[in-house]
């Protein structure tokens, strides 16, 4: 099966790949627009306008698009992601010109007609609304938020409901202006095709069509941050990722080949040890996605509030031995499953319409699936050793963590708001450095706990030092997230100092104090008093990160808790605000 591109002069490419043995074929149009491509006040119209390309072009109703496809037995779909939409069909040989003449006419001439506008506005409002009623759907649209605040890829593709209240058909054809060139576009089909046809085809109805030029992505920014929501449910729902190379990255392969050993299927190490051996939850995966110039590597679990802490435990602690014990097992049984996934996917010819598509879109050819199963073979034991010592923040500042969490339901504080055994001194150590510019000095805390604002009137959310060789938390409690990535992240935060001693906690490194993390914008003050209810907050400003300030406030009555009151204010490269 050989894969033949061809190219027009304004960019539009065609690629196709025979499948001898099938009667049908998948064919489609993949754009290079999708939830990145959006402008923040654009959030959203990539996918509105995928739901509005089957709601009537010039040429065809809505009820016109469905049945012509349908009435030779074939189907007609669309998908927007972060990076792409497509719009595709899947039909019988003789049916492709069919196919290619419908697809095209709901990408090039959509009606936009207002009354199918506000009827699928409600449509994807009632989406949106799904959305956030599935947890555990919507916690990676939320950690995809905290890994990537304030950039097009850390937004959502269904966007938020006020922005697709406000779309109308102007905001569609500016959008479609921008990015729908035929030099952004690749007509992929795979099966029964026949490559000479579609290049014609293409050229009577892409050919006369002028190109956009390159749409400039805004290149990705690690930045970690945490996210919590509390909720009605029955269990906690957790999700931690840590940058991932993406798909340009020589280490992509070792990277998937890593998830899938940490938590690919039923013989992982986090199945079998949280879910066979301790039954701590039904469900529990690990997953390296990857975008053009990023990715993310992902553990996701769902259990109930009392048992989160001992299986975030366990999910730290396997993370930590997988550098140092991943044996050669199981890197081969991970690799088995990735080359059988990638060649049982290609018996589909859907799956290699897209595949190439998306291989275009990136490296602008299509490699051999025998070189892509060969990179795969090329990944060994040491190899993902490495990398998983990397993701634990073995020297390289670009590795990062977050927790939000979903659920918490029925958990309550005890009476400082936190579990009794919760408190431990950190320990310093050099690791990497916090802003790109200096090493930083970093600490662990063998126990850090952060309290739920909604419980006690604060936000936990400290930066996790995940070096190497630097324990991860040894035991997390429900209310505990990992976040910030070498800042403090939240509406709050706070490390707590050990009540026995009641000293004070302020920044540096100072011995027989117990100093906060430092982070990119300067050391952050934390509290001091065995009651949790301090007079003041500290802050000590790092040279070689930017000064740091904090105004000094005056004590608060105790509330059973920390009261929730803003004290005070650091600034430095940035500004942290912190509430107790």
């Amino acid at each position: 099966m050989t894969v033949r591109l061809t190219t027009l002069p304004n960019g539009f490419r065609i690629v196709t790949e025979v499948m001898p043995a099938l009667a049908s074929a998948a064919v489609g149009i993949w754009v290079n627009a999708g939830g990145r491509h959006e402008r923040a006040e654009q959030n959203g119209i990539a996918h509105f306008l995928e739901h509005m390309a089957f709601k009537g072009t010039k040429r065809r109703t809505a009820l016109q698009i469905a049945e012509e496809i349908e009435d030779v037995g074939g189907y007609i779909n669309a998908y927007t992601s972060r990076e792409m939409t497509a719009y595709y069909a899947r039909v019988l040989a003789a049916d492709v010109p069919l196919a290619l003449d419908v697809i095209s006419d709901i990408v090039l001439n959509p009606a936009f007609d207002p009354k199918e506008i506000e009827i699928e506005r409600h449509v994807i409002l009632q989406e949106i609304g799904q959305a956030m009623d599935t947890p555990d759907d919507i916690i990676f649209d939320w950690l995809q938020e905290a890994a990537y605040p304030d950039q097009a890829l850390g937004r959502t593709i269904l966007g938020p409901a006020e922005r697709v209240s406000a779309f109308g058909r102007a905001d569609f054809a500016g959008f479609v202006a921008e990015h729908y060139g035929p030099d952004q576009m690749v007509l992929s089909a795979a099966g029964a095709v026949d490559h000479d046809l579609l290049v014609r085809l293409a050229e009577d109805i892409f050919g006369h069509l002028k190109p956009v030029g390159t749409a400039l992505l805004q290149p990705a920014r690690w930045l970690g941050s945490e996210r919590r929501e509390i909720k009605d449910l029955e269990q906690v729902h957790f999700a931690l990722a840590f940058e991932a190379p993406g798909y340009r990255d020589e280490d992509v392969y070792i990277s998937q080949v890593y998830a899938t050993a940490l938590g690919g299927g039923m013989s992982s190490r986090l199945f079998q040890k949280i879910r066979e051996e301790r039954g701590l939850c039904y469900s529990i995966f690990a997953q390296a996605g990857a975008y053009e110039d990023t990715g993310m590597m992902t553990i996701y679990a769902g259990t109930s509030a009392d048992e989160i802490g001992e299986l975030c435990g366990l999910t730290v602690d396997e993370l930590k031995r997988a550098a140092d014990d991943m044996t050669e097992a199981e890197v081969a049984r991970a690799r088995a499953q990735m080359k059988a996934g990638l060649l049982m996917g290609l018996e589909s010819p859907s799956s290699r319409a897209e595949r190439m598509a998306r291989m275009l879109a990136i490296w602008g050819r299509v490699p051999d699936v025998v070189e892509a199963a060969e990179r795969i073979d090329g990944v060994t034991r040491d190899a993902v050793r490495g990398f998983a010592g990397r993701m634990a923040g073995g020297g390289s500042r670009h590795w990062r963590s977050m927790a939000p969490l979903t659920g918490l339901r029925g958990w309550r504080p005890c009476a400082n708001g936190l579990p009794p055994d919760a408190i431990a001194a950190p320990q310093g150590s050099d690791r990497y450095r916090a802003d790109g510019a200096a090493p930083a000095r970093a600490f662990r805390f063998p126990r850090l706990v952060g309290v739920a604002g909604a419980e006690c009137g604060v936000s936990g959310a400290l930066g996790a030092d995940l070096g190497r060789g630097s324990p991860w938390p040894a035991r997390l409690y429900p209310p505990c997230l990992l976040g910030g990535a070498g800042r403090i992240a939240g509406h709050g935060a706070a490390a707590v100092p050990d009540p026995a001693r009641g000293q004070r906690a302020a920044g540096g490194d100072h011995p027989g104090q117990y100093p906060p993390r430092p982070g990119a914008i300067g050391h952050a003050g934390v509290l001091d008093g065995p009651a949790l209810c301090p007079p003041r907050l500290h802050a000590r400003g790092n040279p070689r990160r930017g000064a740091s300030r904090l105004h000094r406030t005056g004590p608060e009555p105790d509330r059973g808790g920390l009261p929730a009151r803003e004290h005070g204010l650091a600034r430095g490269a940035g500004e942290i605000r912190l509430q107790v």
